[in-house]
């Protein structure tokens, strides 16, 4: 978990995007011109500074949430802050990696994918417009690709929407169930400036966000039918 921004330089708390993207350009440092200190203070400033720029961020989208918890994201080509929704009890990141700028998050509930309304694919087709935008299908079972009628299905991965909806309805049909379906995550090249960098993360966020929260909250009214119905 990392501390509050506050605890930054207040020069580095407005310099938030040259420090990301100071850590952006170690990752194409070959000839190890940087020291693993000076790597590792980068990566911690890079850390602080995604805080930074997602508490900011939050607060703009007027998000009813609270996120109490953060979590360093440090991968050998990626770095970046993975903020707890409160409400939602989910997670998501955003950060930079060796292939751009990203946000990304799980899906909450997919089981509740068959109750949404346009709004909800309204949010899904947007992240689409923000940048490449690609849905990691973390719930397939063992075995898909030898099913002749699913292969070919899944063969397409040109559209998020239809991964999506693809997915759920091949999962929903199997014994397994649709508990785990996959991840949205949306990347803007790393060469975007610090003004395309700010609004990518502010939409992505947003959509993200909101469309999971969609699901989140189907979940909840229908569990909230069972006890009236059944009884805790």
């Amino acid at each position: 978990m990392v501390d509050s921004i506050k605890s930054l330089p207040a020069h580095q708390v407005m310099n938030w995007f040259q420090i990301a993207r100071s850590q952006a350009d170690a990752f194409f440092d070959i000839e190890q011109r940087i020291s693993e200190a000076e790597r590792q203070e980068r990566g911690l400033a890079a850390i602080d500074a995604f805080h930074h720029i997602f508490t900011v961020l939050a607060a703009e989208l007027r998000l009813r949430d609270e996120w109490p918890k953060a979590y360093c994201h440090i991968r050998p080509f990626s770095t970046g802050i993975i903020e707890h929704s409160t409400k939602m009890r989910w997670d998501f990141t955003l950060g930079v990696s060796l292939h751009g700028w990203f946000v990304e998050a799980l899906i909450v509930a997919p089981e509740q994918i068959r109750h949404m309304k346009d709004d909800y694919w309204h949010h899904i087709l947007r992240l689409s417009t923000l940048g490449k935008a690609e849905f990691q299908d973390y719930g397939r079972p063992n075995g898909w690709s030898s099913r002749p009628e699913v292969s070919k299905l899944t063969q397409h991965k040109g559209s998020l929407v239809f991964s999506i909806a693809r997915d759920f309805t091949l999962l929903a049909s199997t014994s397994e169930g649709c508990s785990t379906l996959g991840g949205i995550h949306i990347t803007l090249p790393l060469e975007s400036d610090e003004a395309a960098v700010t609004t990518f993360f502010k939409h992505a966020l947003d959509s993200l966000y909101r469309s999971n929260y969609l699901l989140h909250r189907s979940a909840y009214l229908q569990q909230k039918r069972y006890v009236k119905k059944f009884g805790q």
